[in-house]
């Protein structure tokens, strides 16, 4: 029996392969609509996360942006009844909830970059070591 030449044969495969998983890939896309939109529950999950986190900073947050705690807590309830079966107004009020907050955050608690902090750092640390831990030391003071 002669030598066989599998090389072609495993192009082929692989070309296959590659073939159907696009395909799969692209059929899979075309049934969701939204791959990154999350459920109104993940959404009321992230409302929660996010005032309480505010909450820690501001106390007073429920009144900034006015809104109740009863109708957090409502909601909570009414996402525990039924989590699947929500009504429009229901998941237009978490939406609406959830760009209140993140209004706040933007005009309440501006991002700084790493590099504003790093220099900010710099400047107020201008004549002392570092990488040492609270114990800073003037780098112009002579030592015994």
């Amino acid at each position: 029996m002669g030598k066989m030449n599998y090389s072609k044969v495993e192009e082929a495969l692989t070309e296959g392969l590659y073939k159907m998983k696009v395909n799969q890939i692209l059929e899979s896309s075309k049934n969701k609509d939204d791959p990154k939109a999350l459920h109104p529950a993940q959404k009321f999950i992230a409302v929660v996360q996010e005032l309480k986190w505010i909450k820690k900073t501001s106390p007073d947050i429920y009144k900034k942006i006015k809104i109740s705690k009863k109708e957090i807590s409502s909601l909570a309830e009414i996402i525990k009844k039924r989590r699947d079966s929500l009504k429009e107004s229901e998941v237009k009020r978490i939406d609406e909830l959830l760009e209140i907050i993140k209004k706040y955050k933007k005009k309440e608690m501006p991002q700084i970059d790493d590099e504003d902090l790093i220099e900010e750092e710099n400047d107020r640390h201008h004549y002392k070591r570092h990488n040492v831990s609270e114990k800073w030391i003037p780098l112009d003071v002579p030592r015994n």
